[in-house]
């Protein structure tokens, strides 16, 4: 497999799995929250959890490295500098929906 390539899949294999984490984290404190558990522990464990899971998986540096940055034109790598700011953005994002979630479902419900 080429470095590029290799490189491609692995900075999208870890925003999806990134995303099926937050996503994991959104239903268990959803399923917490309609169950009027949200305070216990056997659910606030693996619910941050999947949180600091989803936060971690997003990959730092997108830009690649070594070979991989050789074969990389200058657009691709103007394209990996904008996904990396993307990324930042995902995560004030996580964070944000995350507070919002433990502090504003449970009023709700």
């Amino acid at each position: 497999m080429r470095p590029l390539r290799k490189h491609r899949l692995l900075v999208y294999g870890r925003i999806a799995s990134s995303v099926v984490m937050y996503v994991a984290f959104i239903v268990l404190d959803v399923t917490a929250a309609i169950t009027g558990q949200l305070s216990s522990n056997a659910w606030m464990i693996p619910m941050f959890a999947c949180l600091g899971l989803s936060v971690l998986l997003l990959p730092r540096r997108p830009v690649p490295r070594g070979e991989a940055r050789e074969t990389a034109g200058q657009d691709r790598l103007e394209y990996y500098a904008r996904i990396r700011k993307w990324l930042i953005w995902v995560r004030i994002a996580y964070l944000v929906g995350a507070i919002a979630l433990v502090l504003g479902l449970p009023r709700v419900v």
